[in-house]
């Protein structure tokens, strides 16, 4: 079974072909939806998911959403040695920041700018354990890459 979790980047296919596209979930609605399981899906997978553009949102059916890959930037703090995640997809145009998350502190915004300024990159020894913590959380389709470059505009 699918699992969707908050910031993770799908694409609605609505039924009505009017508004298709790109959007995030802003709620999976994990309290209404816990309890359902493989064989309550079997035809239709009907739970309802909260997505967003920036622009608009809507409570969709999870069936009408395609999981997107997540771009996935893997830093490593130069005091302290702790690996962030920055999500450069995930932009919040009226701060400025980008999507992160770490062990502790889970999901939160990030001053792109500063923490590449304050990191170097994780190699991949060093960052397996948060790639597979991002994946018992959701994160079915991640693209590691190497540069954040968000885009504000």
């Amino acid at each position: 079974m699918r699992k969707f979790t908050k910031g993770q980047r799908v694409y609605w296919n609505d039924p009505a072909d009017e508004t298709s596209g790109k959007y995030y979930v802003l709620d999976p609605y994990d309290d209404r939806n816990d309890e359902v399981t493989e064989e309550d899906i079997v035809g239709f997978d009907d739970r309802m998911i909260l997505i967003g553009n920036g622009s608009s949102e809507a409570q969709v059916y999870a069936q009408e959403l395609d999981i997107l890959k997540t771009k996935v930037v893997f830093r490593k703090f130069k005091q302290g040695g702790d690996i962030i995640a920055l999500f450069p997809e995930q932009v919040n145009r009226a701060t400025l920041t980008v999507g992160s998350y770490m062990h502790i502190g889970q999901h939160s915004d990030a001053d792109c700018t500063g923490i590449m300024a304050t990191t170097a990159p994780a190699k991949e020894s060093e960052y397996v354990e948060l790639l597979a913590e991002l994946r018992s959380i959701g994160y079915e389709n991640i693209r590691v890459m190497k540069r954040c470059k968000p885009k504000y505009n």
